[in-house]
Order: structure tokens, then C-alpha cells, then sequence
């Protein structure tokens, strides 16, 4: 059975005790847990970490949970499926707007096993990449490392930074176009002395300038290296 550690969740809500309430309820599930204010800040947080699931208030100042969702999907359209959505105002045209985005939601006041049921029917098992279809299941931690990966068939290594690493693979943010899915890649890591085969899994634009993919290793990293080098890291 794959341990929930695996999976990671953004709760995002203006609401200081709501938010508590979800990060605690989750993480006592086993879950690991994001927190942000409201859209602008779990935009932010999307950009430099991976969630496999958003749970969202409607309401929030500066960007609400229908923005939210809408940037999000266009940005990370793994996540359309993976967004559950929580009011406190109920009303025909919140549910409506709610409704049309096929979204799941429920209503505030609600009892934590209400919660935990809804994450757990979404998540069912699979954390998702970047493109919905591929898993990575294995523990990842937050990382940034300067590194250099090159495209084997071009031979030019591009400078990078590292988003999160894992045993098995690495999200990496660079200055250029996307690159093309099962492109074989190397990884030279020169602080840490790392280098690694790998394939790329996903990749798209970030903006105008740069791009995120995710890397595969062709041989796996040791768990307890990993771990060590992201504990440095932090």
C-alpha cells in the first residue's frame, strides 16, 4: 500500500482557524500539507512546488477560489480533477459558478471525516506529475541546487535550478523552450558532485522566458542520500 506521505495538498483559505483545522485534520491523516492566504499566494506556491491536490475557499481577498482554479488548470491542467472547493456562503451563485466548473465542494461548517472522505476519494491511491498521467509515488523534498543539464542528441549543457528532488527524479526550472517529452537528458550537479542519466517525463513554459520539466534517473538516487542532500539543502 502506498504510504499518503506521498501526497501532497494546498489548502488555501483567508480564514486563519479554517486553515489550521484542514492542516492538522490532513496531516493527521498521514498527508502532507501546504498552506496559503488566498489565490495569489497559492499561485506562488504552485509555481515552485508540486501539489496533488488543492483544496480552496471561495471567497479570499486579492484572488479568489474561481480565479484560483481557472489559473491554475490553464497553468497545471493535472489539477482540474483535484480541486475541491469550500464555502461559507452558499448561495445559488456560488453553487452555480461552482457547478459549471464540475468541481467538487462542500460547505462550511463541516465535520473532518467529510473532509478526509473527499481527499481520499480524489487522491485514491495515485500522486500525479506535472502532465495528470505519470506517478510519482516516492518521497520528494523541496530543493534548489544550481545545476547543468544537457539534451544528449544537441550536446549543450543549458544552466537550471532544481525545484524538488526525489529518489527517482528531479523538477528542474530553466531559460528556454520546453523540452521534448522522452528527450534522454544528463544531469551535472556540481556542488553536490552529481551526475545522472535521465529522461524527461513532462515539461512546459513557466512564461515567456522559462520553462519546468520533470526529469526520470535512469538509475534511482538512494533514499537516504536524498534525504541528506535536501536537509542541506533547506
Amino acid at each position: 500500500m502506498i504510504s499518503k506521505r506521498s501526497y501532497r495538498i494546498l489548502v488555501v483559505d483567508d480564514d486563519t482557524a479554517i486553515r489550521r483545522l484542514c492542516r492538522d485534520a490532513l496531516e493527521g491523516a498521514g498527508y502532507e500539507v501546504g498552506i496559503a492566504m488566498n489565490g495569489s499566494e497559492a499561485l506562488e506556491k504552485l509555481e515552485r512546488e508540486t501539489y496533488d491536490l488543492v483544496i480552496s475557499d471561495v471567497d479570499m481577498p486579492v484572488i479568489g477560489g474561481v480565479e484560483l482554479f481557472n489559473r491554475a488548470v490553464k497553468l497545471y491542467g493535472y489539477l482540474k480533477d483535484r480541486f475541491i472547493f469550500i464555502t461559507g456562503n452558499p448561495t445559488l451563485a456560488h453553487i452555480s459558478r461552482i457547478a459549471g466548473l464540475n468541481a467538487n465542494y462542500f460547505i462550511k461548517p463541516f465535520k473532518v471525516s467529510t473532509l478526509l472522505e473527499r481527499v481520499d476519494s480524489l487522491v485514491g491511491g495515485n500522486a500525479y506529475s506535472e502532465d495528470g498521467e505519470s506517478t510519482r509515488r516516492e518521497r520528494r523534498y523541496p530543493w534548489q541546487e544550481d545545476c547543468f543539464i544537457t539534451e544528449e542528441a544537441l550536446n549543450i549543457p543549458i544552466y537550471s535550478q532544481t525545484v524538488d528532488i526525489s529518489s527517482m527524479g528531479l523538477k528542474i526550472r530553466y531559460s528556454g523552450r520546453p523540452f521534448t517529452p522522452d528527450s534522454s537528458m544528463r544531469v551535472f550537479i556540481k556542488k553536490q558532485g552529481i551526475r545522472a542519466k535521465g529522461v524527461i517525463r513532462w515539461s512546459r513554459p513557466l512564461n515567456t522566458r522559462e520553462s519546468v520539466a520533470g526529469l526520470e534517473f535512469v538509475e534511482p538516487l538512494p533514499s537516504s542520500s536524498v534525504e541528506v542532500l535536501a536537509m542541506n539543502g533547506a
